[in-house]
């Protein structure tokens, strides 16, 4: 629907835009080339919703994906996935909810949360799947998903934070409520959190080595 070129950014400021694919056929919400910047900002609301193919979709191209959402929200509600490539997303004071997907929830992204209340829930396949994942001061919720609630192969790092994953329906013994992801994966979490990883079908907490 929305195909960004090179250098190419779009920010709403104060805005309210809603993307319905149900008549779209087999298409990605928004396509990302390279080098491009989505922007959320004071109080503005993005809803994706009803896409066979992806919300946020990248090609593959020089990297350079940013989102920020700062004071907004953000709403991926029963596409194939929310997040897919390698993007930065960075969310401040905002509520994400990547819900119902088809496939992942999101797919290797980089996410830095802070103050925020993000919910990855009820997607077939994995639900938080990042690269770094830094969660600070935020609610993180990731329930009934397909494989995985949160998995993440870099730095997993959290602060102050309360962080629910159950259900997680996944039947291999590495579908885990919560996995860390290759050697490279390492979690910190601080006194100061509060992890609930209950009622997952096989795993609670898996680490790869």
């Amino acid at each position: 629907t929305i195909c960004a070129s090179k250098n190419a950014s779009l920010t709403l400021d104060n805005a309210t835009m809603t993307m319905d694919g149900a008549n779209a056929g087999n298409k990605h919400a928004i396509y990302f080339c390279s080098n491009n910047k989505l922007n959320l900002l004071n109080c503005s609301s993005l809803t994706i919703k009803n896409y066979q193919q992806d919300a946020l979709e990248w090609d593959g191209g020089d990297g350079g994906y940013n989102v920020n959402i700062t004071d907004s929200t953000f709403i991926s509600d029963h596409n194939r996935s929310g997040f897919t490539g390698t993007f930065y997303a960075t969310i401040d004071n905002s509520t994400v909810e990547v819900v119902n997907s088809t496939g992942n929830g999101s797919n290797g992204s980089h996410f830095i949360i802070t103050d925020s209340t993000v919910n990855f829930s009820n997607n077939v396949d994995h639900g938080l799947s990042a690269g770094i994942l830094s969660v600070k001061n935020s609610e993180i919720t990731a329930n009934n998903n397909g494989r995985t609630g949160i998995i993440f192969t870099g730095k997993g790092n959290f602060e102050n934070s309360v962080v629910t994953i159950t259900g997680t329906k996944g039947i291999s013994y590495w579908n885990a409520g919560m996995r860390l992801y290759t050697a490279n994966s390492t979690a910190k979490i601080d006194k100061d959190c509060t992890f609930r990883i209950t009622d997952n079908l096989v795993t609670g907490l898996f680490m790869d080595s």
